[in-house]
């Protein structure tokens, strides 16, 4: 099993395509559902999307943000691999 991923700790100019999709997804999902405006540029915001799931009761938003990490773990876990 792979090891636990800080979101603090992953740069989003080493992600894929299909997870910057993902993360734009979950920053569009809440700037519609949510009012709360998130930008894909601003550094901590994978952190601001965990907090603002967390925040809200919403199982669709739940279910973004868990195929958002789901590609994310892939991709790092990827990554690692690659830098051995």
């Amino acid at each position: 099993m792979s090891d636990k991923i800080q979101l603090s700790s992953i740069k989003l100019e080493s992600l894929n395509a299909e997870c910057l999709l993902a993360a734009n997804r979950c920053v569009r999902y809440i700037k519609q559902r949510h009012t709360k405006i998130l930008r894909l540029q601003d550094k901590d915001v994978l952190l601001e999307i965990s907090k603002t799931v967390k925040d809200a009761d919403d199982p669709k938003l739940d279910e973004i943000y868990q195929d958002m990490k789901d590609k994310m773990a892939l991709c790092v876990n990827d990554l690692r691999a690659s830098a051995k």
